[in-house]
């Protein structure tokens, strides 16, 4: 054993065993969780499920991209999912900052696609021809060199995203512009109830954050329009699997298959087979009582008797055989 008990823990076990143990008193939980009638929940739990889901695909796809345009080994997880009012996280936000707006036609507003200054910078020095090494933060605002080149990643981060959203029928998503300071962003009212997407990313040695920022204004029924198309093209899936294994079996019924019943297996030498002779008797492996294996095709798939039938040799099938996961 990995793990050896105490003489402590013997005499637990043995007085819960015995019904001498002390009982244990279960406390209630009766905490009571606040409930924010002014900001109410946009999003049902299954909604929120689909939307995560999107943007694990968004995660990956960017993840493969920057990976590549960076020659490093980049990860990017979604964190968390969660519902705020957008003044709460615009007043979250720090002033400067490198932000995507992003138009995706079947959603009511624009999309907020924040990057964090570690990784924006780290990625500049990179494509500059520098390391992918975590640098401190200059503090300033971004250049117009820094901002095309910045420009060019969102740009593709948007036709990623839309990829992401291929589901949804006639999706559009595209980058609208860029933005530092998100004060300025007039795209969502501050009233409005946001779903904020957290994505941690890590680039070689340097780890960052990816926010992104979807209004609740209408995204409930795109979610549960994919929510029901997923379940279809399940069912759907499932319905074409069957169709294509009943129409295979179709098509062998009239097939030649090899069947062998093995009556048994022995080991001999080379000098023993030189020196065979007619009425040599061979001893095999297998009992007189027990089954012989029947092989079709070179798999063992039943078992069976021999014995004779009209004259002829012939063998009475018998059990499946499942070692190897054949049935018939």
């Amino acid at each position: 054993m990995s793990e050896i008990l105490s003489q402590n823990q013997i005499d637990a076990l043995l007085n819960e065993l015995l019904g001498n143990a002390p009982k244990r008193v279960l406390e209630e939980d009766n905490t009571i969780k606040p409930y924010n009638f002014k900001t109410p929940k946009k999003l049902s739990r299954d909604q929120q499920k689909v939307l995560t889901g999107i943007y694990e695909v968004f995660a990956r796809h960017l993840a493969a991209y920057l990976a590549g345009l960076t020659r490093s080994y980049c990860e990017i997880t979604v964190v968390s999912v969660e519902e705020h009012p957008y003044f709460e996280y615009n007043n979250a936000l720090p002033d400067i900052l490198m932000t995507g707006i992003i138009d995706i036609n079947v959603l009511e507003g624009a999309v907020l696609l924040d990057m964090s200054d570690s990784l924006t910078y780290a990625l500049i020095q990179r494509m500059f021809g520098g390391n992918m090494n975590d640098i401190p933060t200059p503090g300033r605002d971004y250049t117009e060199i820094e901002m095309s080149l910045m420009e060019r990643i969102f740009r593709k981060a948007a036709v990623l995203l839309e990829e992401a959203w291929v589901h949804v029928p006639g999706v559009a998503v595209s980058l609208r512009q860029m933005e530092t300071n998100t004060r300025f962003i007039k795209s969502i009212a501050m009233d409005e109830i946001v779903a904020v997407i957290v994505m941690n990313v890590r680039i070689g040695n340097v780890k960052g954050v990816l926010t992104c920022c979807v209004p609740c204004m209408g995204i409930g029924e795109t979610l549960d329009s994919l929510n029901q198309t997923d379940r279809q093209e399940k069912d759907l899936n499932s319905q074409q699997k069957e169709e294509i294994r009943q129409g295979i079996l179709h098509r062998v019924q009239n097939a030649d298959v090899e069947v062998r019943g093995i009556l048994g297996r022995t080991t001999i030498t080379m000098r023993e087979v030189l020196s065979l002779q007619p009425g040599d008797v061979i001893k095999l492996d297998q009992h007189l009582d027990e089954p012989i294996s029947i092989i079709i095709n070179g798999k063992k798939w039943i078992s069976g008797r021999p014995g004779i039938s009209r004259n002829q040799m012939a063998v009475k099938i018998g059990k499946p055989q499942k070692k190897e996961g054949h049935v018939l």
